[in-house]
């Protein structure tokens, strides 16, 4: 079977100097037995552009400009561009383990009708985390898992739900995003979730999606992040953003108002303190979704049946 050939897609706006050059470096060390790949740099309108920065990069590294922040039209951007099989999405704070090409490609090898993956996520904080912090570390992107995992249908335990060093088909992910444009959700998605989509698409078109030991990278993660305001924010966000995927997907449930109400409670758990407070925000935040999901469809069905209903969605 011949070697397949990678493009990693960095996408950045404004990066730390000090993260971005240990990302790019890490790309440039690549272990000598990984396959044949290129560098592709998506500046999301950075201000002085990437391009004109003192980086180290690659020779041959190619640098796409959009104009129009967003990580979903970066990322777009950075699919059109890339001539390899494979896109890597790697973050401008994502430091790649100096095999994960090398161990790329083996799960390609090993599994032939794979059409995306991910690997292990550590953390590396500019400053020590404060305690109330470790239960929210999916939220910062630090994953870790022990045992290989792939599927064909949606399971958040076997299947990848970030972006973050995702390996993808290149046609798979141009097709997503052909499609995403089109779709009702596109507002939220382009704000965060995306890559649930993404991964969705990939299980509809029939391929495995999976998860994968041997692949790991290092989470740049600064200070500002270690916030109770910061880490609530990206909760909510997530939270009613997945919510209304779901409820997209797969219709609006029973369980999607009980399971918020039944978080409310477990919350408690927590005590007073920072922990309460954001896993109580999440939880209303996922009842608010599966409400506005609910009004949306009612939308729907109005404008369908002929009768009108002149509530907000939102």
């Amino acid at each position: 079977m011949a070697s397949p050939t990678f493009s990693i897609v960095i996408c950045s706006r404004n990066p730390r100097g000090d993260s971005i050059a240990r990302v790019l470096e890490s790309v440039r060390q690549q272990s000598p037995a990984a396959p044949q790949s290129e560098l592709v740099v998506v500046d999301s309108n950075s201000s002085p552009p990437l391009e004109a920065r003192s980086l180290p990069v690659p020779a041959e590294t190619r640098f796409v400009r959009v104009e129009e922040p967003g990580i979903f039209r970066a990322r777009m951007a950075g699919v059109s561009a890339a001539r390899g099989e494979w896109v890597v999405f790697v973050d401008d704070d994502n430091v790649l383990d100096r095999d994960y090409l090398e161990q790329a490609a083996k799960v390609i090898h090993r599994l032939p009708d794979i059409g995306l993956f991910c690997g292990r996520i550590s953390g590396e904080f500019e400053r020590p985390p404060p305690a109330w912090l470790e239960p929210f570390y999916r939220q910062l992107a630090i994953i870790d898992f022990t045992q290989d995992s792939w599927a064909r249908e949606w399971d958040a335990t076997r299947v990848p739900y970030w972006t973050a060093g995702m390996v993808i088909r290149r046609q798979i992910a141009k097709e997503h995003f052909d499609l995403i444009a089109i779709r009702p959700f596109v507002t939220f998605v382009m704000n965060r979730c995306e890559d649930v989509l993404l991964v969705m698409h990939t299980l509809k078109a029939g391929h495995l999606a999976g998860l994968f030991t041997a692949l790991h990278l290092r989470h740049l993660i600064p200070k500002e992040r270690l916030t109770v305001d910061y880490v609530k924010h990206i909760s909510c966000e997530t939270a009613y953003n997945m919510t209304r995927i779901r409820c997209s997907e797969f219709g609006v449930t029973v369980r999607d108002f009980l399971r918020p109400l039944k978080n409310v409670v477990l919350a408690c758990r927590f005590g007073i303190g920072p922990r309460l407070r954001i896993a109580q925000a999440v939880a209303w935040s996922d009842l608010r979704a599966a409400i506005d999901a609910l009004r949306a469809s009612s939308s729907q069905s109005a404008a369908i049946t002929g009768t009108s209903d002149s509530r907000p969605l939102c």
